[in-house]
């Protein structure tokens, strides 16, 4: 069970209030969970109802609480799927290569706003639109990446929020050193073409050379070649493990996480979802907030503003999350100090 009374998770909360609802309409049409459901308005003379297409890189299994989240954001602020919205769903089910097709089929379906969550999701949206605004909620470095001009004043067509992942990878590898000392070779598992990577690597790499690490990265391309990584990393003799965040990782963590624990070593994530899927420890974001948080941006563009004028988001706040069940499993010791800071902690 999780518990919080460590430490709450504290967000940045957006400018701007909750957003009306438009009237229902006579005759609201049920709700859409895939492209081809229902029309976007249901009367000549009836307010319009908005179509918001979600390009989801992951699984709808996968991805399901976090399109919740991003869902319930909408309701807050009056907007509900079926009623004066729409919904429109696709997923790449873990195969970036399946992203420019699936944005493609969004925009013509002409979608009011697109949601691309992830960076490849961006990259995606991009390359088929650059009229449509674009909300994304887990970028790693949005002016890097090329998605918007400043964090202050987008300046395009796409905005949203940040992760700020490439700070936070150095951070994740301190954790693991700090929580435990005896790691000094670290296998750091990625995929290079995902935006941002290149970065963390460099970020750990760096701090590997001030902490004394020697750091072992291995490349995996797909879910079939999660094994040969772990093995190849296990073989040049990882004692600890960093897993650099991306969304095929993402769809397919409980099969990262099992393979890191049956490495018996230490490993930490940058999402607390994979020490929900059994990992032993995550510092970063929050996945599901940063969902809900996008939630405002859609709704604000929905109502009038222009994504190149509404400035990029950072988080505050940042969680540590252990998964004790894993550490027993691993008979691997979590010192106390490391315990006390975590905002949660399974049991």
């Amino acid at each position: 069970m999780r518990f919080g009374q460590l430490g709450r998770r504290e967000f940045i909360t957006l400018v701007g209030g909750a957003a009306a609802a438009w009237p229902l309409a006579a005759g609201a049409q049920q709700p859409a969970g895939m492209i081809g459901g229902a029309p976007r308005s249901n009367a000549q003379n009836s307010p319009k109802i908005f179509t918001v297409g979600i390009l989801t890189a992951g699984t709808p299994a996968m991805s399901g609480a976090l399109n919740e989240a991003f869902e319930r954001g909408l309701n807050e602020l009056g907007y509900k799927n079926g009623q004066n919205i729409v919904i429109e769903r696709v997923f790449a089910e873990g195969r970036l290569e399946r992203l420019p097709a699936l944005a493609s089929e969004l925009v013509a379906h002409n979608v009011d706003v697109l949601f691309a969550p992830t960076a490849a999701a961006v990259v995606a949206a991009q390359k088929a639109t650059q009229s449509i605004p674009i909300v994304f909620a887990l970028v790693t470095d949005p002016v890097g990446e090329g998605f918007v001009k400043t964090l202050s004043v987008p300046g395009g067509n796409a905005t949203g929020l940040t992760t700020i992942s490439v700070d936070l990878a150095a951070k994740r590898l301190e954790l693991l050193k700090e929580a435990f000392p005896e790691v000094s070779r670290v296998g750091v598992l990625y995929f290079q073409v995902y935006p941002g990577v290149k970065l963390q690597l460099e970020e750990i790499t760096r701090a590997a050379t001030i902490l004394g690490n020697t750091v072992e990265s291995e490349e995996s391309t797909s879910p079939e070649d999660f094994s040969r990584a772990f093995e190849s990393m296990k073989d040049r003799h990882s004692d600890g493990y960093l897993v650099i965040e991306n969304p095929m990782f993402f769809a397919n963590r409980l099969r990262i996480t099992e393979l890191a624990a049956q490495t018996m070593r230490p490993a930490i994530y940058g999402a607390s979802e994979y020490v929900d899927a059994g990992g032993l420890m995550s510092y970063g974001a929050n996945y599901s907030e940063r969902y809900k948080q996008a939630a405002q941006y859609v709704v604000k563009i929905l109502n009038g503003q222009h994504p190149e004028t509404l400035p990029v988001a950072q988080p505050t706040k940042f969680e540590l999350v252990l998964n004790m069940k894993t550490a027993k499993a691993l008979g691997i010791t979590v010192p106390p100090q490391i315990v006390a800071r975590a905002d949660e902690v399974i049991e």
